[in-house]
């Protein structure tokens, strides 16, 4: 099979594991695949992306599984009935919506029945859905489609009674930061507790210790996940055999919380303008990697490259980064830093944001003339290195975003919130 791209697209976004899933799930099937994760502003940038690095299916998450479906050509019954998608195919240029949220919700709960009891049966059982939006539907409508016998109460989130918690032998969470609505509230022992978050491990590992009975929402996105991957792959053929344990996130969200952050993308996409702002929020050192090269050599990179050669400046590119790379700080990388191997070594042990403007945008930023890979090349030379260029950026980094101030805004929030990562669950 060729190399396909998927991406899931959000908004908090950077929190998201569902590249850990899909890359597993590539690996066990054999497929040389790229995901990634994408951070939309609006519905409309959804849509943008998937034509623009020609995506052959995507993952949608908050807040866009409802919103993004007047933008596609055609939605399953299930995902009408529970008002949200949560999966794209791009298939013969037409966008198919796709819900399997209610999947991940009956494949948690099986798992853990079989687990636990050897029986998954949910007639009769008194279960209780706390929120009222996407994630609860999905639940409401899979639970009720394959056990039409369950009895089902549903609570907005400030507006639950925990008076009445004893009677439910199973409580499904759906809302998110659950610290802050349950953190002083003891639910009974006996009932199964099912949280559609899995970040905030610090209140998962106090509830841990009075609540035996504890299903976390990385068993919903990993069992949601594997239905979703049969319509990217075509095929009934899947592996199950995939992780996403607790430790796991605490661990890679505790990793990032110290890596380096290095922007990518191409020139004038505002790698150094926004560097400096990510830089300044978070209190970290900012380094242009451009502009320490020069100063290496006490003359400007079209001089370096007149004078010296390219050969010259990868390698001494090379070397800063190597000697920056062990520093907690932001790093604005040159357009073509990433597109080379030896580089690539040290900026993979990062965490890597794509910068993303359109070309026309990129280049009125810049004064072409003092970009030596650019200053000789013929427009449609220039735009063809754009194309190039924008998939290898895609392919290696972690998250894709817009250069722009919402988007980073945003993104400087979700780096700031990775502070409640810490210990592992028990």
């Amino acid at each position: 099979m060729k190399m396909k791209r998927f991406a899931v697209f959000g908004s908090p976004i950077i929190h998201s594991f569902s590249p850990q899933i899909y890359h597993q799930l590539f690996e066990k099937n054999n497929v040389c695949w790229k995901y990634n994760r994408i951070l939309a502003d609006k519905p409309e940038d959804i849509i943008n992306f998937i034509k623009e690095f020609e995506l052959c299916g995507a993952n949608i998450t908050a807040p866009f599984k409802n919103a993004v479906i007047p933008y596609l050509t055609s939605i399953t019954n299930d995902s009408k009935q529970i008002g949200a998608v949560n999966t794209i195919l791009n298939y013969d240029k037409k966008l198919l919506g796709f819900n399997t949220d209610w999947e991940g919700v009956l494949g948690a709960l099986r798992n853990y029945y079989l687990n636990k009891y050897k029986k998954y049966d949910l007639n009769d059982k008194n279960i209780l859905i706390i929120g009222s939006g996407n994630a609860a539907s999905a639940a409401i409508y899979g639970i009720k489609t394959f056990f039409p016998q369950s009895n089902i109460d549903i609570m907005k989130r400030n507006n639950f009674d925990t008076t009445s918690f004893e009677r439910y032998d199973i409580i499904i969470i759906t809302i998110p930061n659950p610290t802050k609505y349950f953190s002083k509230i003891e639910f009974p022992s006996k009932t199964i507790l099912f949280f559609a978050n899995y970040t905030d491990l610090n209140y998962f590992n106090k509830l841990k210790q009075t609540n035996k009975k504890l299903i976390l929402g990385n068993e919903w996105l990993k069992e949601q996940a594997i239905p979703a991957f049969e319509y990217y792959y075509g095929y009934d053929e899947y592996c199950k055999k995939i992780k996403l344990t607790s430790q796991q996130i605490s661990k890679e969200f505790n990793q990032l919380k110290n890596k380096t952050i290095f922007l990518t993308g191409f020139s004038g996409a505002g790698k150094t303008f926004w560097g400096k702002k990510i830089a300044k929020y978070l209190g970290r050192p900012f380094f242009d990697l451009d502009k320490i090269i020069e100063e290496h050599f006490g003359e400007n990179i079209a001089n370096i490259f007149k004078n010296k050669g390219e050969n010259v400046f990868r390698k001494c590119e090379t070397k800063m980064l190597f000697n920056l790379k062990k520093q907690k700080s932001v790093i604005a990388l040159g357009g073509g830093t990433i597109t080379e191997s030896r580089n690539l070594k040290h900026i993979r042990e990062g965490f890597i944001i794509y910068l993303y403007s359109d070309l026309e945008t990129s280049l009125s930023r810049i004064n072409i003339s003092s970009r030596p890979i650019l200053a000789n090349k013929t427009k449609l030379e220039i735009e063809k290195l754009f194309s190039a260029r924008k998939f290898i950026y895609f392919d290696n980094s972690d998250i894709v975003m817009k250069s722009s101030a919402e988007s980073i805004d945003r993104i400087i929030e979700e780096v700031a919130l990775l502070s409640f990562a810490t210990r592992d669950i028990k």
